[in-house]
């Protein structure tokens, strides 16, 4: 398990890396692997994902807290987190593909 202090840097470093639209795979609630888009609005502060129809929006204060919601729903605090399977997840929605740490 990576220490906190040190996936917090990584988590920023995966944002600040990607700019614009990225295709990527994502799942929901352990449903099967769909394509998905991140978009970058702000590196390291705001972003989104796309898949299918559906929109979650993310927003990181640079204290560690990230707040996630979807279409029109309140803004829920979500804590990042890698899966077994090595994707990375914000809540129940897990995204997988390049993700650039270095």
């Amino acid at each position: 398990m990576v220490p906190r202090p040190l996936f917090h840097v990584l988590l920023l470093s995966w944002l600040v890396a990607f700019s614009g639209v990225r295709a990527a795979e994502c799942n929901r609630d352990t449903e099967s692997w769909k394509p998905c888009q991140l978009h970058m609005e702000e590196p390291g502060s705001r972003w989104r994902i796309t898949m299918q129809g559906d929109q979650w929006q993310f927003s990181h204060d640079g204290s560690g807290v990230i707040q996630m919601r979807s279409k029109d729903e309140p803004w829920q605090a979500v804590r990042a987190r890698w899966s077994e399977s090595g994707a990375l997840c914000w809540g129940d929605l897990c995204t997988r593909g390049e993700i650039p740490l270095d």
